[in-house]
């Protein structure tokens, strides 16, 4: 399930980059999100109903907030960095793909700031490495230094700050209420924030869309949407967080892939080196985290040790580096 979910998460990327071509990115967002509550909505209505008469009002609030930020933080900069606008300056799937995996080191770094996680020697080399291939992806992933395209790149680092955000204040929640209605509440209400594009927009871009269009559509708003995160939380019910988060580290290889065969994009051997380092860099931060969070576990050493993919659950993974 977990490779196949790769590979939905993967292709996603060039399947927003292809949508880009006929609808805007607010337009795109709008109509990947709109069967969202539907479909979860019936589905946590059936199965969570006695759940929600427990949520206060407090977390209620809150979920709207974090929804908006899973959302619109998430989705307005990841669709207008990849949209080919006026200026003729393109940023390729697989560069949005490669920056969105830095979600688990913008988690550790706010983690860190609020004070919920602490620094530790694997992390601070991870962080500089991982911002090293930043650089070289941001600034050289074109093959030579192109500022407008680093300026919309840097615009992307939004999405995966966002979902960062989104990761680490959910985390509570998912652990009062379960992870599948949490991600479902939160994103419903996130939707909700985009109605006035429903009233601005009508369908009338719609009828833009070809055949491939609507297939690009359809595999974004259910599969990739709706299906994924439902897969991602039975993931978590039978495998670690740990070697749940280890998959998604394919994602970019996924994008880069179909982005090649699918769109014609091209890789420069500085991108090729810059995602390499950002991997790198990112898979030792994660590994640091995990660790720590196994120590603070089961502080006390043991000639029986606990093998470190089980208490790895004890921190709920941030790095679902979604489109």
């Amino acid at each position: 399930m977990l490779t196949l979910l790769v590979i939905i998460w993967g292709t996603a990327f060039p399947g927003v980059k292809a949508l880009l071509q006929v609808l805007d990115p607010y337009q795109l967002t709008w109509f990947r999100y709109a069967p969202f509550p539907i479909l979860y909505g019936a589905f946590l209505l059936a199965r969570r109903s006695a759940v929600f008469r427990t949520v206060t009002g407090r977390d209620w609030a809150l979920m709207a907030v974090l929804g908006t930020i899973g959302v619109i933080g998430y989705h307005f900069p990841l669709n207008w960095g990849l949209h080919d606008a006026s200026d003729g300056v393109q940023v390729t799937a697989a560069t949005g793909a490669i920056l969105v995996a830095t979600t688990p080191l913008w988690t550790m770094i706010i983690s860190a700031l609020t004070g919920k996680e602490r620094w530790h020697g694997a992390t601070i080399v991870g962080s500089l490495v991982a911002f090293a291939g930043e650089a070289v992806v941001v600034f050289l992933g074109t093959g030579h230094v192109e500022f407008t395209a680093a300026r919309k790149t840097l615009i992307i680092l939004l999405a995966p700050l966002s979902w960062a955000v989104y990761s680490i204040y959910t985390r509570p929640l998912i652990h009062k209420y379960g992870g599948l209605f949490v991600t479902g509440v939160t994103l419903s209400l996130g939707t909700f924030t985009l109605l006035p594009l429903a009233f601005q927009y009508g369908v009338a871009p719609l009828r833009l869309l070809g055949p491939g269009d609507w297939a690009w559509l359809a595999f974004l708003a259910i599969l990739s949407t709706a299906l994924g995160y439902a897969m991602w939380n039975q993931a978590l019910k039978v495998r670690s967080a740990s070697a749940v988060s280890a998959y998604v580290y394919f994602n970019p290889v996924v994008a880069t892939l179909v982005g090649i065969l699918f769109l014609r994009e091209s890789v420069t051997p500085f991108f090729l080196l810059g995602s390499a380092l950002v991997l790198g860099g990112v898979i030792l931060v994660n590994r640091a985290r995990h660790a720590a969070a196994a120590i603070a576990a089961d502080p006390v050493p043991t000639t029986a040790a606990t093998p470190s993919a089980v208490r790895g659950d004890l921190a709920l993974p941030a790095s679902t580096e979604k489109p």
